[in-house]
């Protein structure tokens, strides 16, 4: 059981310090970075993690905010509409083929609306 207060890494006692579980394994934030972080699709640095505690469970352990979609990673910041390139982030979002777009460039690209009134046509399915 002492492993488990060690670093699978750099065996640094994480005693009272925050860490991250990989694998099951305790590791330190500073190897989570270089060890085992996924990369951005966007900008191919590490994803690493956030200093908030996540865990309620009593531990020090810590998340972190990026984006996963379709296989890849992404930080917050890098995951963008391909239109506006604002960051889509928590929001929510649509695809089409490999492109992401933030709800309102969505509907501006690819929504059919009245020539006349500009509303929104919505289609029925099932009907």
């Amino acid at each position: 059981m002492a492993d488990s207060s060690h670093c699978f890494y750099c065996r640094e006692d994480l005693g009272g310090k925050r860490f991250v579980r990989s694998e099951g394994k305790p590791v330190c934030v500073r190897c989570h970075t270089k060890f085992c972080a996924n990369s951005c699709a966007e900008c191919h640095r590490p994803i690493s993690v956030e200093t908030k505690v996540c865990s309620p469970d009593g531990f020090n352990q810590v998340c972190s905010e990026s984006v996963a979609y379709k296989g890849n990673s992404w930080h917050d910041e890098c995951f963008t509409c391909c239109s506006c390139k604002r960051p889509i982030a928590s929001q929510s979002f649509l695809s089409k083929d490999d492109a992401v777009y933030c709800n309102p460039c969505y509907d501006e690209k690819f929504v059919k609306s009245c020539v006349s009134c500009k509303k929104v046509i919505y289609l029925k399915i099932g009907d």
